[in-house]
């Protein structure tokens, strides 16, 4: 959706490609993965349940953040970057330079507990990003993200807008609505296509009509 108002992610090439799970794309950067992934690392933890994020701050490696290309963002147009390791890393990156928190605004995304838990376990990719999480622990993994996004949220002090999944599925040009005017995005065929967006059955279908072709 926030690709269809107008927000720049980056060249597509370095995106991970979509799947039938994410069948529009997962609109995350290889690199910015892999940098959070070192930072936690780094900092003694992992992405199976992150440390504290002035821990991470005060113990991680900055030089992991440095081979992430960021040169691809524009003062013209409004970027994104998308990954839930931000959740603890991202006082990080703006404490280390690599992100300017001067007109940041974050979009934070949730769905009901047992959904995300389930979600999570169902993606094979799940099983080599997060190794240590199964059906045992993945709701504490669930609840530290949740509180990991709300500290940033607090801290941060920066514009944020909570998006509820349950609720766009429920009513999504009202909920598309609220995001377009969050983004500033005026566009009405922009606004319009990221409505359709939310219709799974009709991008699965594209998606698949896609592969075949």
């Amino acid at each position: 959706m926030l690709q269809a108002l107008e927000v720049d992610f980056g060249p597509a090439f370095d995106l991970f490609a979509p799947t039938q799970y994410n069948p529009w794309g997962f609109f995350q950067r290889r690199d910015v993965l892999s940098a959070n992934n070192r930072l936690l690392h780094s900092a003694g933890c992992s992405a199976d349940f992150p440390a504290d994020p002035e821990e991470i701050l005060r113990r991680a490696d900055p030089t992991c953040l440095l081979p992430v290309a960021l040169d691809w963002r524009s003062d013209k147009r409004t970027w994104g970057l998308k990954d839930p390791r931000f959740s603890a890393t991202l006082l990080t990156w703006i404490e280390r330079g690599r992100i300017d928190s001067e007109g940041l605004v974050l979009v934070n995304v949730s769905r009901k507990n047992e959904a995300t838990a389930a979600s999570i376990l169902r993606f094979p990719i799940m099983a080599t990003l997060l190794p240590k999480v199964n059906a045992g622990n993945v709701t504490a993994l669930v609840d530290r993200y949740r509180e990991l996004a709300a500290w940033h949220v607090s801290r941060l002090g920066l514009p944020t807008l909570s998006v509820c999944l349950e609720d766009l599925i429920q009513s999504p040009q009202q909920e598309v609505e609220k995001l377009a005017h969050f983004t500033r995005c005026t566009n009405p065929s922009a606004i319009e296509t990221a409505v359709q967006s939310t219709d799974r059955k009709r991008v699965l279908q594209l998606y698949f009509m896609q592969r075949s072709v």
